[in-house]
């Protein structure tokens, strides 16, 4: 069953042919250059802060307790700031200079995520007075996305229950053709969320398990896997694969691709993203890359917590500029945090 995104007249299906203009290198070179975001490091923040005006108010405050010149839009928030060099923090996250945040805009948007999940990306690292409304603004004006919109699908006919931990039961699909002949292989942990996008030149059911055994090799085997009732996912070949592996095979309803839901939803937005990439005449393979980075290091809204700190217990690096901290320095920051709020009598 195909999905019809189709827009400006371009069509988008699973299993189906996708289409978009042919893009010359040349081009595409020249548009990632000029549209790719720039990462920030902290040592730029911290060089930017140290000439910023209102970052210099705000460190004066701080350092001497005194909220009278502190500027209207950090009051309400006035006793969760800290001074770390110079930067200025609101709990662990870094309160960005007026010069810096644009470029964060654009990076925390950056893989066309949307307005709720470029917010959720913004606020895991850094902070400053009308960020949301900064991120809707962009997000609203990015043509990419306007053109594109929301693809509304059906809900799949019941919900997964969560696995008991990472990696337990994945699903896996497959999206294409691409222009160039090749497809995509999408394969979904239940449990994080996180998922893997492997580009395959033929779906064989050999092909198709080579993809799986190098997926398997850096992560481990699933106790169960789900797919559709494609040919190359019910051969013998597969079957046996599946099950000298000890992978119970897990087949969603015929003719109803909802019934896979999680992997369905992946789908849908990696579709998103590939179309956006014809509109915006970009190397759609750059653009997926940045995408996955991005869904990767965002809080899911389900689990609130990133698919790749599920399930690897860590945070991933990403161009947004990020302060590490100790255990020692969090119990500090916090101590002061209660001292303070204490001495004003908030708590």
């Amino acid at each position: 069953m195909g999905h019809d995104l189709s827009s400006n007249g371009v069509n988008f299906q699973k299993r189906g042919k996708i289409e978009w203009s042919e893009i010359g290198e040349e081009h595409i070179r020249f548009i990632a250059s000029h549209a790719t975001p720039v990462a920030i490091p902290i040592q730029q923040v911290e060089k930017e802060s140290s000439v910023d005006p209102e970052m210099s108010l705000l460190r004066k405050c701080v350092i001497n307790e005194n909220w009278t010149d502190i500027p209207e839009g950090y009051k309400s928030v006035r006793f969760e700031l800290a001074v770390l060099g110079q930067l200025v923090l609101r709990g662990t996250r870094i309160v960005i200079p007026q010069s810096l945040r644009a470029q964060v805009i654009n990076l925390a948007h950056e893989g066309h995520q949307g307005i709720v999940k470029s917010k959720q990306r913004l606020r895991t690292k850094v902070w400053w007075p009308g960020a949301d409304k900064d991120i809707e603004r962009k997000c609203k004006s990015c043509h990419g996305c306007q053109v594109v919109g929301k693809a509304n699908f059906p809900e799949p006919i019941k919900s997964t229950p969560l696995p008991t931990e990472p990696w337990q039961h994945l699903a896996t699909d497959i999206l294409g053709p691409l222009p160039d002949g090749s497809y995509l292989l999408v394969t979904v942990d239940y449990y994080s969320r996180f998922f893997e996008v492997d580009i395959l030149k033929s779906i064989t059911t050999e092909k198709v398990i080579e993809c799986l055994e190098r997926i398997f090799c850096r992560f481990g085997l699933p106790e169960s896997l789900k797919t559709d009732n494609a040919s190359n996912f019910t051969s013998i070949e597969f079957e046996n694969f599946l099950s000298t592996s000890g992978i119970e095979h897990r087949k969603s309803t015929p003719l109803w691709p909802q019934a896979n839901g999680e992997v369905e939803r992946q789908n849908r937005t990696i579709l998103k993203v590939l179309k956006i990439a014809q509109i915006q005449k970009s190397d759609w393979k750059r653009e997926l890359n940045n995408f996955l980075l991005a869904y990767r290091s965002t809080p899911h809204s389900t689990t609130g917590v990133s698919p790749a700190e599920s399930l690897f217990k860590r945070s991933l690096r990403t161009k947004l500029p990020d302060v590490k901290f100790s255990q020692s320095q969090e119990e500090n920051m916090k101590d002061r945090d209660t001292e303070m709020k204490q001495n004003k009598g908030l708590c």
